[in-house]
């Protein structure tokens, strides 16, 4: 009894002060190059430090024979965990891969799967857009980590299309005309000439 009794004490110091350790948030933060994979740090912490408590208190007791069962039964809960948990497991490992491959930045304007949108956040699960409609669109990371990705905002200088409707009778000298000063106007056109196709739709 005494032995369990300074067992369960050391291991529930171990776990204390790894959880301490795992809620540091300066180290993580300067070690990591975003909140995810910082995050997911201070989780791989926090579980080294219960499975040397784990072993550490059952060494104490003298059952480290029961450690070999332990890791048996353990490997059979995570096959089993993991086999329940696929579509977890693919995105937060795809996370780790767009974190590590930085494809966009929060705030950046993205267009993923055919969804356009600001990009609020990237959580461990997904990626979370703000369309211009004003949607939240969730969508998984192994979704966005096997799309398409088009960022916008990874170059400051764009081409725009838009469509002008006008009179089929007007002047289309005129119109041209009218809308290259319009556009060369505007204080976000750079002084390249804009490139305006007119084509009749009746």
């Amino acid at each position: 009894m005494p032995l369990a009794l300074i067992a369960l004490t050391v291991f529930l110091i171990i776990t204390w002060i790894g959880r301490l350790v795992s809620r540091l948030r300066n180290p993580w933060n300067r070690m990591a190059p975003n909140a995810v994979i910082a995050d997911l740090f201070r989780t791989l912490v926090m579980i080294v430090f219960v499975i040397a408590a784990i072993f550490i208190a059952l060494d104490i007791i003298n059952a480290t024979a029961l450690l070999s069962t332990i890791l048996g039964a353990a490997g059979l809960i995570g096959l089993a965990i993991a086999f329940a948990v696929r579509d977890t497991v693919k995105n937060v490992i795809a996370s780790v891969m767009l974190c590590i491959h930085q494809a966009f930045h929060p705030n950046d304007v993205v267009e993923i799967n055919g969804d356009q949108g600001k990009v609020i956040r990237l959580t461990r699960r997904a990626t979370i857009l703000l369309s211009f409609d004003g949607n939240h669109i969730r969508i998984p990371n192994s979704t966005v980590f096997k799309s398409h990705i088009i960022n916008f905002s990874q170059n400051r200088e764009r081409h725009f299309m838009f469509t002008m409707t006008i009179d089929s009778t007007a002047d289309l000298g005129i119109a041209r005309e009218l809308a290259v000063t319009t556009v060369q106007n505007l204080p976000f056109v750079t002084n390249a000439y804009p490139r305006i196709c007119v084509a009749w739709r009746h």
